[in-house]
Protein backbone atom coordinates (compact mmCIF):
# COMPACT_ATOMS: atom_id res chain seq x y z
CA UNK A 1 0.00 0.00 0.00
CA UNK A 2 1.59 3.64 -0.97
CA UNK A 3 0.74 6.60 0.76
CA UNK A 4 0.69 8.45 -2.04
CA UNK A 5 1.00 8.04 -5.86
CA UNK A 6 1.58 10.34 -8.36
CA UNK A 7 0.72 10.29 -12.08
CA UNK A 8 2.99 12.47 -13.92
CA UNK A 9 6.40 12.70 -14.02
CA UNK A 10 6.87 15.91 -15.74
CA UNK A 11 8.60 19.20 -14.11
CA UNK A 12 5.20 19.52 -11.61
CA UNK A 13 4.97 15.79 -11.26
CA UNK A 14 8.40 15.39 -10.33
CA UNK A 15 8.34 18.81 -7.88
CA UNK A 16 5.42 17.05 -6.13
CA UNK A 17 7.98 14.43 -5.84
CA UNK A 18 10.49 15.99 -5.15
CA UNK A 19 8.40 17.39 -1.32
CA UNK A 20 6.67 14.21 -1.24
CA UNK A 21 10.44 12.87 -0.48
CA UNK A 22 11.00 15.00 2.76
CA UNK A 23 8.49 13.17 4.68
CA UNK A 24 8.13 9.13 6.31
CA UNK A 25 6.03 7.97 3.25
CA UNK A 26 5.52 5.62 0.81
CA UNK A 27 5.35 6.96 -2.71
CA UNK A 28 5.35 6.27 -6.19
CA UNK A 29 5.80 8.29 -9.50
CA UNK A 30 3.80 6.52 -12.41
CA UNK A 31 4.70 7.42 -15.91
CA UNK A 32 3.32 6.72 -18.89
CA UNK A 33 6.26 6.84 -21.04
CA UNK A 34 9.84 5.96 -20.48
CA UNK A 35 11.48 8.74 -18.82
CA UNK A 36 10.94 11.81 -17.04
CA UNK A 37 10.51 14.98 -18.71
CA UNK A 38 9.17 13.30 -21.81
CA UNK A 39 6.20 15.62 -23.30
CA UNK A 40 5.84 19.04 -22.38
CA UNK A 41 8.82 19.54 -19.72
CA UNK A 42 10.52 18.46 -22.42
CA UNK A 43 9.78 21.06 -25.36
CA UNK A 44 9.03 24.67 -23.93
CA UNK A 45 11.22 27.91 -23.75
CA UNK A 46 12.55 26.69 -20.13
CA UNK A 47 11.66 30.28 -19.01
CA UNK A 48 11.68 31.46 -15.53
CA UNK A 49 8.91 34.06 -16.19
CA UNK A 50 9.16 36.99 -13.23
CA UNK A 51 5.35 37.58 -13.51
CA UNK A 52 4.38 40.64 -14.77
CA UNK A 53 1.73 38.86 -17.42
CA UNK A 54 -0.32 36.78 -15.06
CA UNK A 55 -3.40 38.21 -13.93
CA UNK A 56 -3.41 39.43 -10.26
CA UNK A 57 -4.97 37.47 -7.16
CA UNK A 58 -4.69 33.82 -9.49
CA UNK A 59 -2.72 31.13 -8.47
CA UNK A 60 -0.61 31.47 -11.53
CA UNK A 61 0.44 34.94 -10.21
CA UNK A 62 0.68 33.50 -6.68
CA UNK A 63 2.78 30.20 -8.02
CA UNK A 64 4.86 32.03 -10.53
CA UNK A 65 5.71 34.98 -7.40
CA UNK A 66 6.69 32.39 -5.27
CA UNK A 67 8.21 29.49 -8.01
CA UNK A 68 10.81 32.23 -9.03
CA UNK A 69 11.99 33.08 -5.26
CA UNK A 70 12.23 28.94 -4.72
CA UNK A 71 14.79 28.57 -7.91
CA UNK A 72 17.63 29.47 -6.96
CA UNK A 73 18.23 27.76 -3.78
CA UNK A 74 17.49 24.85 -5.70
CA UNK A 75 19.15 25.28 -8.59
CA UNK A 76 22.18 25.09 -6.20
CA UNK A 77 21.10 22.21 -3.92
CA UNK A 78 20.50 20.27 -7.01
CA UNK A 79 22.55 21.11 -9.31
CA UNK A 80 21.13 22.15 -12.43
CA UNK A 81 21.57 25.02 -14.47
CA UNK A 82 19.94 28.45 -13.65
CA UNK A 83 20.91 31.78 -15.47
CA UNK A 84 19.49 34.81 -13.99
CA UNK A 85 19.41 37.28 -17.76
CA UNK A 86 16.38 39.35 -17.79
CA UNK A 87 13.95 39.76 -20.38
CA UNK A 88 12.38 42.92 -22.82
CA UNK A 89 9.49 42.73 -24.05
CA UNK A 90 9.18 44.70 -27.04
CA UNK A 91 6.91 47.48 -28.57
CA UNK A 92 7.07 48.76 -32.02
CA UNK A 93 3.67 50.32 -31.88
CA UNK A 94 2.25 52.74 -30.25
CA UNK A 95 -0.71 50.22 -29.28
CA UNK A 96 1.87 48.29 -28.29
CA UNK A 97 3.47 50.74 -25.60
CA UNK A 98 0.00 51.06 -23.89
CA UNK A 99 0.07 47.52 -23.47
CA UNK A 100 3.33 47.51 -21.97
CA UNK A 101 1.86 49.57 -19.37
CA UNK A 102 -0.45 47.23 -18.53
CA UNK A 103 1.86 44.75 -18.06
CA UNK A 104 3.96 46.85 -16.12
CA UNK A 105 0.48 48.03 -13.52
CA UNK A 106 -0.24 44.02 -13.56
CA UNK A 107 3.19 43.28 -12.81
CA UNK A 108 3.49 45.83 -9.29
CA UNK A 109 -0.03 44.19 -8.15
CA UNK A 110 1.49 40.93 -8.58
CA UNK A 111 4.33 42.04 -6.43
CA UNK A 112 7.05 41.38 -9.24
CA UNK A 113 10.18 43.80 -8.38
CA UNK A 114 12.47 46.06 -10.36
CA UNK A 115 10.23 46.10 -13.44
CA UNK A 116 10.58 49.27 -16.07
CA UNK A 117 9.82 50.86 -19.20
CA UNK A 118 12.76 51.74 -21.21
CA UNK A 119 13.17 53.69 -24.32
CA UNK A 120 14.59 52.71 -27.66
CA UNK A 121 18.27 53.88 -26.60
CA UNK A 122 18.49 51.78 -23.66
CA UNK A 123 16.76 48.98 -25.39
CA UNK A 124 19.10 48.89 -28.43
CA UNK A 125 22.51 49.57 -25.42
CA UNK A 126 21.32 46.16 -24.01
CA UNK A 127 20.17 44.57 -27.74
CA UNK A 128 21.96 46.40 -30.34
CA UNK A 129 20.52 43.23 -32.83
CA UNK A 130 16.67 44.47 -32.34
CA UNK A 131 15.52 46.11 -35.48
CA UNK A 132 15.61 49.86 -34.93
CA UNK A 133 12.19 50.57 -34.99
CA UNK A 134 11.50 49.33 -31.43
CA UNK A 135 9.81 52.17 -29.69
CA UNK A 136 10.13 50.69 -25.71
CA UNK A 137 10.45 47.73 -23.98
CA UNK A 138 9.24 46.55 -20.51
CA UNK A 139 12.54 45.16 -18.57
CA UNK A 140 12.07 42.50 -15.90
CA UNK A 141 15.46 42.25 -15.51
CA UNK A 142 14.73 39.03 -12.85
CA UNK A 143 13.50 36.83 -15.92
CA UNK A 144 16.09 33.77 -15.61
CA UNK A 145 16.43 30.68 -17.77
CA UNK A 146 17.04 27.06 -17.11
CA UNK A 147 17.37 23.78 -18.90
CA UNK A 148 13.63 22.28 -18.84
CA UNK A 149 14.56 18.19 -18.44
CA UNK A 150 17.76 18.76 -16.61
CA UNK A 151 15.82 20.43 -13.82
CA UNK A 152 13.10 17.72 -13.95
CA UNK A 153 15.49 14.97 -13.98
CA UNK A 154 17.33 16.88 -10.82
CA UNK A 155 13.84 17.25 -8.99
CA UNK A 156 13.16 13.28 -9.69
CA UNK A 157 16.90 12.02 -9.11
CA UNK A 158 16.85 13.93 -5.98
CA UNK A 159 13.31 12.02 -5.13
CA UNK A 160 14.89 8.56 -5.40
CA UNK A 161 17.50 9.73 -3.40
CA UNK A 162 14.93 10.16 -0.47
CA UNK A 163 13.10 6.65 -1.26
CA UNK A 164 10.45 7.56 -4.16
CA UNK A 165 10.00 5.18 -6.34
CA UNK A 166 9.57 6.14 -10.24
CA UNK A 167 7.34 3.49 -12.42
CA UNK A 168 7.99 4.11 -16.32
CA UNK A 169 5.67 2.71 -19.26
CA UNK A 170 2.76 2.33 -17.18
CA UNK A 171 -0.44 4.32 -18.08
CA UNK A 172 -2.99 4.95 -15.57
CA UNK A 173 -6.28 3.08 -17.42
CA UNK A 174 -8.16 2.48 -14.66
CA UNK A 175 -8.87 3.77 -10.72
CA UNK A 176 -11.45 2.29 -8.46
CA UNK A 177 -12.04 3.09 -5.60
CA UNK A 178 -12.25 0.18 -2.55
CA UNK A 179 -13.30 1.51 1.00
CA UNK A 180 -10.20 3.63 2.36
CA UNK A 181 -7.93 3.62 -0.84
CA UNK A 182 -7.46 3.72 -4.45
CA UNK A 183 -6.84 0.54 -6.89
CA UNK A 184 -4.65 1.48 -9.91
CA UNK A 185 -4.87 -0.35 -12.60
CA UNK A 186 -6.35 -3.30 -10.55
CA UNK A 187 -2.68 -3.93 -9.21
CA UNK A 188 -1.09 -0.70 -6.99
CA UNK A 189 -3.10 0.17 -3.87
CA UNK A 190 -2.90 4.11 -2.53
CA UNK A 191 -4.43 6.44 -0.01
CA UNK A 192 -3.81 9.43 -2.21
CA UNK A 193 -3.50 10.45 -6.03
CA UNK A 194 -2.27 13.20 -6.83
CA UNK A 195 -2.90 13.86 -10.90
CA UNK A 196 -0.04 16.04 -12.36
CA UNK A 197 -0.85 14.00 -16.19
CA UNK A 198 -0.14 17.04 -17.82
CA UNK A 199 -2.52 17.28 -20.91
CA UNK A 200 -3.63 14.16 -20.31
CA UNK A 201 -5.08 15.28 -16.54
CA UNK A 202 -8.50 15.57 -17.66
CA UNK A 203 -8.75 12.24 -18.51
CA UNK A 204 -6.94 11.02 -15.14
CA UNK A 205 -9.80 13.21 -13.35
CA UNK A 206 -12.62 11.13 -15.56
CA UNK A 207 -11.17 8.22 -14.06
CA UNK A 208 -12.77 9.31 -10.79
CA UNK A 209 -15.71 10.50 -12.04
CA UNK A 210 -14.24 14.32 -11.59
CA UNK A 211 -15.82 15.60 -15.47
CA UNK A 212 -15.23 18.79 -14.91
CA UNK A 213 -12.32 19.43 -17.11
CA UNK A 214 -11.55 19.26 -20.63
CA UNK A 215 -8.07 20.05 -21.45
CA UNK A 216 -7.21 21.66 -25.24
CA UNK A 217 -3.74 20.45 -26.26
CA UNK A 218 -2.03 23.56 -27.78
CA UNK A 219 0.85 22.91 -29.86
CA UNK A 220 4.14 25.01 -29.72
CA UNK A 221 6.90 24.43 -31.99
CA UNK A 222 10.53 25.73 -31.56
CA UNK A 223 13.30 26.28 -33.74
CA UNK A 224 17.20 25.34 -32.39
CA UNK A 225 20.56 27.39 -33.87
CA UNK A 226 23.84 26.41 -33.83
CA UNK A 227 26.41 27.98 -31.28
CA UNK A 228 28.57 30.01 -33.83
CA UNK A 229 26.56 33.20 -33.40
CA UNK A 230 25.80 35.14 -29.99
CA UNK A 231 22.78 37.39 -30.94
CA UNK A 232 20.60 38.10 -28.07
CA UNK A 233 21.67 38.43 -24.44
CA UNK A 234 18.15 38.81 -23.15
CA UNK A 235 15.10 36.76 -23.11
CA UNK A 236 13.09 38.49 -25.83
CA UNK A 237 9.16 38.98 -25.90
CA UNK A 238 7.24 40.67 -28.62
CA UNK A 239 4.09 42.26 -27.19
CA UNK A 240 1.97 39.38 -25.93
CA UNK A 241 -1.77 38.29 -26.99
CA UNK A 242 -4.75 36.50 -26.34
CA UNK A 243 -2.93 33.14 -27.37
CA UNK A 244 0.11 33.50 -25.32
CA UNK A 245 3.65 35.81 -25.22
CA UNK A 246 4.05 34.88 -28.60
CA UNK A 247 7.07 34.16 -30.63
CA UNK A 248 10.05 35.09 -28.49
CA UNK A 249 13.78 34.63 -28.71
CA UNK A 250 15.71 33.15 -26.18
CA UNK A 251 19.34 32.16 -25.06
CA UNK A 252 19.53 28.39 -24.02
CA UNK A 253 21.70 27.49 -20.56
CA UNK A 254 23.58 25.81 -23.12
CA UNK A 255 24.96 29.13 -25.51
CA UNK A 256 22.25 28.06 -28.34
CA UNK A 257 19.71 30.52 -29.69
CA UNK A 258 16.03 29.25 -29.75
CA UNK A 259 13.46 30.75 -31.36
CA UNK A 260 9.15 30.23 -31.16
CA UNK A 261 6.98 28.90 -29.82
CA UNK A 262 3.87 28.52 -32.01
CA UNK A 263 0.58 28.91 -30.41
CA UNK A 264 -1.86 26.42 -32.21
CA UNK A 265 -4.88 24.50 -30.35
CA UNK A 266 -5.82 21.20 -31.29
CA UNK A 267 -7.71 18.01 -30.33
CA UNK A 268 -5.02 15.17 -30.91
CA UNK A 269 -2.77 14.56 -27.49
CA UNK A 270 -0.33 12.43 -29.03
CA UNK A 271 0.41 15.19 -32.27
CA UNK A 272 3.48 17.18 -31.41
CA UNK A 273 5.15 16.43 -35.16
CA UNK A 274 6.73 20.08 -36.16
CA UNK A 275 5.46 21.26 -39.58
CA UNK A 276 6.28 23.19 -42.32
CA UNK A 277 3.58 25.26 -41.80
CA UNK A 278 4.61 26.45 -37.98
CA UNK A 279 8.20 26.58 -39.27
CA UNK A 280 7.70 29.12 -41.72
CA UNK A 281 5.09 31.11 -39.01
CA UNK A 282 7.88 31.68 -36.89
CA UNK A 283 10.67 32.66 -39.40
CA UNK A 284 8.23 34.61 -40.74
CA UNK A 285 7.04 36.23 -37.18
CA UNK A 286 10.51 36.83 -36.03
CA UNK A 287 11.73 38.93 -38.41
CA UNK A 288 9.89 41.64 -36.84
CA UNK A 289 12.46 41.30 -34.19
CA UNK A 290 15.38 41.40 -35.73
CA UNK A 291 16.79 41.16 -39.27
CA UNK A 292 20.48 40.03 -37.77
CA UNK A 293 19.05 36.15 -37.94
CA UNK A 294 20.41 34.04 -40.22
CA UNK A 295 17.98 31.25 -39.98
CA UNK A 296 20.29 28.89 -43.00
CA UNK A 297 22.13 28.47 -38.92
CA UNK A 298 18.83 26.15 -37.51
CA UNK A 299 19.90 22.30 -36.55
CA UNK A 300 16.74 21.23 -35.13
CA UNK A 301 13.18 21.62 -34.46
CA UNK A 302 11.20 20.22 -31.96
CA UNK A 303 7.23 20.92 -30.61
CA UNK A 304 5.24 20.58 -27.20
CA UNK A 305 1.79 20.46 -26.36
CA UNK A 306 0.44 22.69 -23.59
CA UNK A 307 -2.10 22.07 -21.07
CA UNK A 308 -4.53 24.74 -21.92
CA UNK A 309 -8.13 25.21 -19.35
CA UNK A 310 -9.71 28.56 -18.85
CA UNK A 311 -7.80 31.09 -17.37
CA UNK A 312 -6.14 29.91 -14.79
CA UNK A 313 -4.05 27.00 -12.83
CA UNK A 314 -6.85 24.49 -11.27
CA UNK A 315 -4.87 23.07 -7.91
CA UNK A 316 -7.14 21.58 -5.94
CA UNK A 317 -9.15 18.31 -4.48
CA UNK A 318 -11.41 16.99 -6.60
CA UNK A 319 -15.34 16.96 -5.37
CA UNK A 320 -15.39 13.44 -6.17
CA UNK A 321 -12.80 12.57 -2.97
CA UNK A 322 -10.98 14.54 -0.53
CA UNK A 323 -7.71 12.45 -1.62
CA UNK A 324 -7.90 12.96 -5.04
CA UNK A 325 -5.61 16.27 -5.79
CA UNK A 326 -6.07 16.98 -9.28
CA UNK A 327 -3.56 19.81 -11.26
CA UNK A 328 -5.39 20.85 -13.91
CA UNK A 329 -4.46 23.42 -17.22
CA UNK A 330 -1.01 23.94 -15.51
CA UNK A 331 0.47 25.80 -19.06
CA UNK A 332 2.31 28.61 -18.59
CA UNK A 333 4.21 30.08 -16.69
CA UNK A 334 3.86 25.92 -14.80
CA UNK A 335 7.79 25.61 -15.38
CA UNK A 336 8.56 28.61 -13.30
CA UNK A 337 5.63 27.94 -10.88
CA UNK A 338 6.42 24.33 -10.19
CA UNK A 339 8.36 24.53 -6.94
CA UNK A 340 5.52 26.53 -5.52
CA UNK A 341 2.87 24.06 -7.05
CA UNK A 342 5.02 21.31 -5.28
CA UNK A 343 4.35 23.05 -1.74
CA UNK A 344 1.27 23.91 -2.19
CA UNK A 345 -0.09 20.00 -3.03
CA UNK A 346 1.61 19.45 0.50
CA UNK A 347 -0.24 21.83 1.68
CA UNK A 348 -3.40 20.38 0.63
CA UNK A 349 -2.69 16.74 1.92
CA UNK A 350 -1.96 17.80 5.03
CA UNK A 351 -5.74 19.91 5.21
CA UNK A 352 -7.01 16.38 3.95
CA UNK A 353 -5.75 14.29 6.32
CA UNK A 354 -2.32 12.89 5.33
CA UNK A 355 0.23 12.30 8.25
CA UNK A 356 3.24 14.05 7.58
CA UNK A 357 5.92 13.37 9.79
CA UNK A 358 9.12 14.94 8.06
CA UNK A 359 12.85 12.80 7.34
CA UNK A 360 15.33 13.16 9.99
CA UNK A 361 17.67 11.82 7.11
CA UNK A 362 16.03 14.07 4.24
CA UNK A 363 19.02 14.20 1.59
CA UNK A 364 18.59 18.01 0.47
CA UNK A 365 21.25 17.69 -2.63
CA UNK A 366 22.05 16.13 -5.53
CA UNK A 367 25.34 15.31 -6.94
CA UNK A 368 26.10 17.08 -10.08
CA UNK A 369 26.89 15.11 -13.48
CA UNK A 370 30.43 14.96 -14.54
CA UNK A 371 30.75 17.77 -17.93
CA UNK A 372 33.86 17.31 -19.59
CA UNK A 373 32.95 20.48 -20.85
CA UNK A 374 33.04 22.53 -17.70
CA UNK A 375 36.60 21.13 -16.39
CA UNK A 376 39.37 23.28 -16.69
CA UNK A 377 42.31 21.25 -18.67
CA UNK A 378 44.24 20.48 -15.62
CA UNK A 379 40.61 19.06 -13.95
CA UNK A 380 39.99 17.44 -17.05
CA UNK A 381 44.10 15.71 -17.71
CA UNK A 382 43.36 14.69 -14.11
CA UNK A 383 40.03 13.06 -14.44
CA UNK A 384 41.48 10.80 -17.35
CA UNK A 385 44.27 9.49 -15.53
CA UNK A 386 41.61 8.38 -12.66
CA UNK A 387 39.29 6.99 -15.65
CA UNK A 388 40.62 7.22 -19.64
CA UNK A 389 36.80 6.24 -20.91
CA UNK A 390 36.64 10.16 -20.05
CA UNK A 391 38.74 10.48 -22.97
CA UNK A 392 37.49 8.82 -25.16
CA UNK A 393 34.97 11.49 -27.04
CA UNK A 394 31.68 9.91 -28.28
CA UNK A 395 29.86 12.89 -29.16
CA UNK A 396 31.93 15.01 -31.68
CA UNK A 397 29.87 17.85 -32.07
CA UNK A 398 28.62 18.81 -27.67
CA UNK A 399 32.40 16.89 -26.84
CA UNK A 400 30.86 14.14 -24.41
CA UNK A 401 32.73 10.90 -23.51
CA UNK A 402 32.08 7.83 -23.43
CA UNK A 403 32.03 7.53 -19.34
CA UNK A 404 29.55 10.50 -19.20
CA UNK A 405 27.51 8.33 -21.57
CA UNK A 406 28.11 5.23 -19.22
CA UNK A 407 27.41 7.58 -16.02
CA UNK A 408 23.83 8.44 -17.75
CA UNK A 409 22.81 4.85 -17.58
CA UNK A 410 23.68 4.14 -14.45
CA UNK A 411 22.35 7.26 -12.98
CA UNK A 412 19.50 7.16 -10.34
CA UNK A 413 17.00 7.61 -12.93
CA UNK A 414 18.81 5.53 -15.51
CA UNK A 415 18.87 6.82 -19.11
CA UNK A 416 17.77 3.52 -21.72
CA UNK A 417 16.92 5.27 -24.43
CA UNK A 418 18.81 7.71 -27.28
CA UNK A 419 16.99 10.73 -26.00
CA UNK A 420 17.20 9.41 -22.28
CA UNK A 421 20.94 10.06 -23.47
CA UNK A 422 20.52 13.04 -25.20
CA UNK A 423 18.45 14.93 -22.15
CA UNK A 424 21.23 14.33 -19.37
CA UNK A 425 24.69 13.86 -21.67
CA UNK A 426 23.56 16.58 -24.56
CA UNK A 427 25.15 13.98 -26.88
CA UNK A 428 23.41 14.33 -30.17
CA UNK A 429 22.33 17.15 -29.73
CA UNK A 430 24.65 19.04 -31.90
CA UNK A 431 24.95 20.11 -35.89
CA UNK A 432 25.52 16.62 -36.81
CA UNK A 433 21.76 15.73 -34.46
CA UNK A 434 23.24 12.56 -33.36
CA UNK A 435 24.69 11.05 -37.54
CA UNK A 436 27.99 10.49 -35.74
CA UNK A 437 27.44 9.17 -32.83
CA UNK A 438 24.00 7.82 -32.20
CA UNK A 439 25.27 4.06 -33.28
CA UNK A 440 27.99 3.94 -30.80
CA UNK A 441 25.45 5.24 -28.14
CA UNK A 442 23.55 2.38 -29.06
CA UNK A 443 26.42 -0.08 -28.20
CA UNK A 444 26.80 1.47 -24.99
CA UNK A 445 23.25 0.92 -24.25
CA UNK A 446 23.49 -2.45 -25.32
CA UNK A 447 26.62 -2.75 -23.19
CA UNK A 448 25.87 -1.53 -20.09
CA UNK A 449 21.95 -1.63 -19.39
CA UNK A 450 21.47 -4.92 -21.15
CA UNK A 451 19.33 -4.34 -23.73
CA UNK A 452 19.35 -5.95 -27.29
CA UNK A 453 20.49 -3.66 -30.11
CA UNK A 454 17.02 -4.18 -31.83
CA UNK A 455 15.04 -3.53 -28.53
CA UNK A 456 16.71 0.04 -28.12
CA UNK A 457 14.28 3.07 -28.25
CA UNK A 458 14.64 6.43 -29.66
CA UNK A 459 12.62 7.75 -26.83
CA UNK A 460 9.95 5.08 -25.77
CA UNK A 461 6.61 2.97 -27.11
CA UNK A 462 7.55 1.37 -30.38
CA UNK A 463 10.15 4.28 -31.29
CA UNK A 464 12.76 1.47 -32.02
CA UNK A 465 16.00 1.96 -34.14
CA UNK A 466 16.45 -1.23 -35.61
CA UNK A 467 13.96 -3.66 -37.42
CA UNK A 468 16.21 -6.96 -36.97
CA UNK A 469 19.69 -8.17 -36.85
CA UNK A 470 20.84 -9.53 -40.08
CA UNK A 471 24.36 -10.50 -39.04
CA UNK A 472 25.71 -12.53 -35.64
CA UNK A 473 28.13 -10.52 -33.79
CA UNK A 474 29.34 -11.44 -30.07
CA UNK A 475 29.52 -8.13 -29.38
CA UNK A 476 25.90 -7.20 -30.00
CA UNK A 477 24.49 -10.58 -27.92
CA UNK A 478 21.04 -10.58 -28.95
CA UNK A 479 19.83 -13.09 -26.40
Amino acid sequence: MYDVVVIGAGIVGSNVAYNLGKYRLKVLVMEKESDVATKTSKANSGIIHSGYDNKPNTLKAKMNLIGTQLYPKLAKELNFPYQKIGSLVLAFTNEQVKQLTILLDQGIKNKVTDLSIIDKQKVLELEPNINTNVKKALYAPNTAIICPYEATLAFAENAVLNNVQFQFDDAVVTIIKEDDHFLINNKIKCRYIINAAGVYSDDIAKLVNDDRFQITPRKGEYLLFDRLDHLFNHVIFQTPTKMGKGILITPTVNGNTMIGPTAVDQTDKDDDAVTQLGIDMIKNSISNISNKIETDKIITSFSGLRAIFKDDFVIETSNKDNHFINLIGISSPGLASAPAIGEYVIDLLKENGLNLQPKANFMPYREKPIRITELSNDQYQKLIRSNPLYGKIVCRCEVVSEQEIINAINRPIRAITLDGIKRRTRAMMGRCQGGFCSTRIMELINKHANIPMIKIKKSGKDSMILYKQIKEDESHDQK
